[in-house]
């Protein structure tokens, strides 16, 4: 049945009040005979779109599902892509318009039996009969036309998340949670606008709430491990610096991956409380380095993008290094290439900044993103850190391409007088290659593996002795010289492909 939307009693009295007065408003008030079916109808529906606002859409489809006991139903969630940007570009009326012709559609649906709604801003709900498949695709595309047919200079699109209605002992507050967990996967995927709800869903959701529920825990108890990983000069052999990594061990879990904690903590915001953690730890490390007599060396540690929000972080990093009477410049900060394009003149602001209170500035992850030349022009970092997985399974073609482009990314730092450190080097080949077209520093498990503390401060005092790979120069195949460009069309394409850990 179509939900009809007459002017709400708030804006009729809002509109006797600022037209005529408090009397007049009161007046309005007392004259209403429909008072009580006004009130309901307002605490029951969205006053925009005059569809079912979420309270009244569980309660509709809770009755939906005990009058159909044995009807299969899908519940799905309904988003506007990037409907903030729409807004702002063309102003909030016209995002409304949107909001009410998308909930036009729902009016005219003929389905039967079905409830929906406005959850809240973008986000409409919608519970339906589903045997075969068909009813989902057929509301998937009209609704597409719908906002297709929008008439923007704007591309309009949505994104689906869909929970097939398998456990009718749950409340539907909780389908709809399961609903928005398929349509979070929907926004990631590069292929399908839509995404079905899994058990693997809720299992990953369980798990990060752990993860995060143990964070506060494991910092106070230090449960959070330094590592570090030396990064070795290409000429000298020697130990330069390295970088700072985080081992979580959890006293009943165990070993916990960085791979699963990290990026549970970055979606969540959590990452900032552990990064804080680190930057203490890294930094108290360095200051027994002095005190014990030991040449210490920098240490980079990561910046994520969640920090790079924090507007206290420059004066954080100062207050640190003062905290424990460190140079600013043994402490080096890595930011990714990504976190640039998010937000890029907030980024170049920051990082001027910092460089002008003495911390280096490292761009990790170069040459991942879409945006590297914008970010050198922009952005004057200290070094350059590129992954040998830049190189990685890819054709014999694209690998001599990506070879040259190396080479061709190694002279423009060169020229931009930018040292460049190339991570994830685990051959001999890698190692000789790299230091023959230029390249200044090396990480990787050739060298050296991430490594706890005491082993660490070991290899300084040994200043690298322990490792000293061979390494010896390729003569090019064409020219029978010493030649960093040639050596690179001479090499076989495998030369960089990273083993296996």
């Amino acid at each position: 049945m179509e939900q009809k939307h007459p002017r709400s009693l708030t804006e009729e009295l809002l509109h006797a009040y600022y037209e005529h007065g408090s009397d007049a408003a009161i007046s309005k008030l007392a004259s209403e005979g429909n008072l009580r079916e006004r009130f309901l109808y307002m605490l029951r529906h969205d006053t925009l779109t005059g569809l079912y606002n979420k309270t009244a859409f569980c309660h509709e489809a809770e009755q939906v599902l005990r009058q159909n006991p044995t009807m299969r139903f899908e519940l799905m969630v309904v988003n506007i892509n990037r409907f903030k940007a729409l807004n702002d570009i063309f102003n909030e009326h016209i995002g409304n318009e949107l909001l009410q012709q998308i909930a036009s559609l729902f009016n005219a649906l003929t389905l039967r039996p079905c409830a929906y709604g406005r959850l809240h801003a973008d986000n409409f709900v919608i519970l339906y009969p589903e045997e075969t498949g068909s009813t989902r695709r057929r509301l998937m595309t009209s609704l597409d036309v719908t906002v297709a047919s929008f008439s923007l200079e704007y591309r309009v699109d949505l994104s689906f998340g869909i929970y097939p209605v398998a456990d009718r002992d749950l409340t539907v507050h909780t389908m709809c949670d399961r609903a928005f967990m398929a349509l979070s996967k929907a926004k990631k995927k590069n292929t399908s606008s839509y995404a079905v709800y899994d058990e693997a869903m809720r299992q990953r959701i369980v798990e990060e709430q752990m993860l995060l529920s143990n964070l506060p825990k494991g910092i106070e108890d230090e449960n959070f491990v330094i590592y570090l990983q030396p990064k070795f000069d290409f000429v000298t052999e020697k130990i330069v610096g390295a970088e700072a990594l985080v081992r979580w061990r959890h006293p009943r879990l165990g070993f916990i991956s960085p791979a699963k904690f990290i990026p549970a903590f970055e979606r969540t915001g959590a990452i900032l409380r552990l990064d804080k953690y680190v930057w203490e730890k890294v930094c108290q490390l360095l200051r027994k380095e002095l005190d014990a007599g030991i040449s210490a060396k920098p240490v980079s540690v990561n910046v994520s993008r969640v920090d790079l929000y924090n507007q206290n972080l420059v004066q954080h990093f100062k207050d640190l290094v003062h905290k424990y009477g460190l140079p600013p410049q043994l402490l080096e900060l890595e930011i990714t290439e990504s976190a640039y394009v998010d937000r890029p003149q907030d980024i170049v602001r920051m990082t001027k900044e910092l460089q002008a209170a003495g911390f280096p500035i490292l761009m990790d992850d170069f040459g991942s993103g879409f945006s590297s030349l914008n970010m050198l022009k922009d952005l004057p970092v200290d070094v350059l850190k590129m992954d040998l997985k830049f190189l990685a399974d890819t054709t014999p073609e694209a690998a001599e391409r990506a070879r040259n482009i190396l080479i061709s990314v190694v002279r423009m730092a060169k020229g931009l007088q930018t040292p460049v450190i190339v991570e994830g080097v685990e051959t001999k080949e890698q190692a000789q290659f790299l230091r023959d077209i230029g390249c200044e520093y090396a990480q990787g498990y050739y060298y050296a593996k991430p490594v706890a503390v005491p082993a660490y401060e070991q290899m300084l005092q040994d200043n690298g002795a322990e490792h000293q790979p061979e390494l010896r120069r390729f003569n090019c195949a064409k020219c029978d010289q010493d030649c960093a460009h040639c050596t690179m069309l001479a090499a076989p394409p495998e030369l960089l492909q990273p083993q296996a850990r």
